[in-house]
């Protein structure tokens, strides 16, 4: 067994003239419009993963090459490896472009020599403390899940009372495609351990199917399931996971009304230094005092911790 694990990050930045210009040939179906699918903010570039690439530095030593999927873009990260969507989509060529995370995820295990064991990050999950390879793989080489058990009935009940296809749908999509019919793994917004092996048995041998009706979608999709929770029930199903509480091993911030909302959430984030992960999502849709008093916590605890 490899003595090291990968990290894997999805990153765009639609600010690139290039990469908006390419976006905006295909954005007009009303379907991408009424499911939010094209909103500026699954695009925006404030320097998050910068932060990720230095806390996964920083507090995850055991963690070997530094991978950032992107789409003929590169944030110039010394000592990280850009890999191009058309790399992961050889011979899938004709899906490009690909504006739908849950697509490229699909197929990340595509990336050449990837460790078998690697970790799935966002560009907005950022490490909060050093944390050990024992936290994602066990020595004997099962994955750790961190997770809540949730009723796919009750997911399913939900959707029919809501027009937009959200992220628990994603969730409860990926177990029902593997037959499980009663509970999924709420895996929440945290790096996520997953292994090579299983996914490519699975994509390509066993279902080249799923694959493909997940990976050709050109914006998220009513119906796409969630790749990185496929991956962990694979592995739960298989014998090679176990499934812990997830309960204190992320924090969560997401930009909100409120004018003191930002100060609770850093007083939270100073509070629980216990935790593994913080997600920092849709920070383009904070004001610019919110945004600038996050980033410099962060700054800080990167720096001095």
């Amino acid at each position: 067994m490899e003595n090291f694990v990968d990290a894997v990050i999805l990153w765009v930045d639609g600010s690139d003239p290039v990469y908006a210009g390419s976006l905006a040939r295909y954005v007009g179906d009303e379907q991408t419009r009424r499911e939010d699918c094209a909103a500026p903010t699954r695009f925006s570039n404030l320097g998050e993963i910068y932060r990720c690439v230095r806390s996964i530095r920083r507090f995850a030593p055991f963690i070997g090459r530094i991978f950032i999927v992107t789409d003929a873009q590169d944030p110039h990260i010394e000592g990280t490896t850009v890999i191009d969507h058309r790399v992961i989509y050889r011979g899938l060529e004709q899906y490009l472009p690909i504006f739908s995370s849950r697509s490229i995820e699909t197929l990340i295990w595509r990336i050449p020599d990837l460790s078998e064991r690697f970790i799935y990050f966002n560009d907005d999950f950022i490490l909060r403390r050093p944390c050990r390879m024992d936290e994602f793989f066990l020595p004997d080489g099962r994955l750790v899940c961190r997770a809540d058990y949730r009723s796919i009935a009750a997911v399913r009940l939900l959707s029919h009372l809501r027009t937009r296809y959200g992220y628990n749908d994603t969730l409860a999509a990926a177990a029902t495609a593997l037959g499980i019919r009663d509970r999924f793994l709420y895996i929440g917004h945290q790096p996520h351990p997953q292994l090579r092996s299983l996914l490519c048995s699975f994509y390509e041998e066993q279902h080249p199917e799923l694959m493909l009706s997940n990976c050709s979608c050109r914006f998220r999709s009513r119906g796409q399931f969630n790749p990185a929770e496929l991956g962990l029930l694979l592995a739960r199903e298989s014998g090679r996971c176990v499934v812990v509480p997830r309960r204190g091993s992320e924090l969560y911030y997401k930009p909100r009304g409120g004018r003191n909302y930002t100060k609770h959430k850093l007083a939270e984030f100073e509070k629980h230094s216990s935790a593994l992960s913080i997600c920092v999502n849709s920070l383009d849709r904070a004001c610019e005092e919110d945004r600038t008093a996050l980033l410099d916590w962060l700054d800080r605890m990167l720096d001095n911790e």
